[in-house]
């Protein structure tokens, strides 16, 4: 059976790899934070496929990181990209340890991973927000980004953000109302 119809044709426009960074990262960063809540409300299997989930995106990330397109055989792809990457989702799948030891292993690899590099990854949004003095809304962010169909949280990368004192918030009256705008 092909899965040819699956890969991207070329006719699509490629976002650029800054985009593409943040958008994979978003991906991996959401998964990593279900996996988490997951595991703290003691479902298991939900925390394992999220962790699962998560991995599978770290590893685009560093694929589309050093310029190349994932394809439908990520693993594979991956392999010689980030050995480390696959070693940890091997470790996921066919360690003996016990399933919550597993995960929770996993989730402090991720941890650290999603610290190290929030910075790098939040490029796009990062210089989005530099590029006018106004602040920014979430709705502003999306609109303007074209995330809209991405199904990315936003407003939760950029809390996440604003924890690592990576952006600033501030609240605004706007139309009668209080809103909450970002700037870094």
């Amino acid at each position: 059976m092909s899965l040819s119809h699956l890969v991207p044709g070329k006719h699509e426009a490629i976002p650029s790899q800054s985009k593409q960074v943040f958008i994979e990262f978003s991906r991996f960063f959401m998964a990593y934070m279900e996996a988490k809540e997951f595991l703290k409300n003691g479902h298991l299997l939900d925390s394992y496929n999220s962790v699962h989930q998560s991995l599978h995106h770290w590893a685009r990330l560093a694929i589309i990181e050093v310029g190349e397109r994932p394809e439908l055989t990520v693993w594979d792809q991956l392999k010689s990209i980030d050995p480390s990457v696959y070693k940890l989702y091997e470790e996921l799948a066919t360690s003996q340890e016990p399933l919550d030891k597993r995960i929770e292993l996993l989730l402090l690899a991720l941890d650290f991973s999603v610290l190290s590099r929030m910075e790098s990854c939040g490029q796009y949004i990062l210089n989005l927000l530099k590029s006018r003095q106004d602040p920014w809304t979430v709705e502003e962010i999306i609109e303007h980004t074209d995330l809209v169909d991405e199904k990315i949280d936003v407003h939760l990368l950029l809390e996440k953000m604003l924890k690592r004192s990576l952006v600033k918030e501030q609240s605004v009256e706007k139309e009668g109302r209080l809103e909450t705008v970002y700037t870094v």
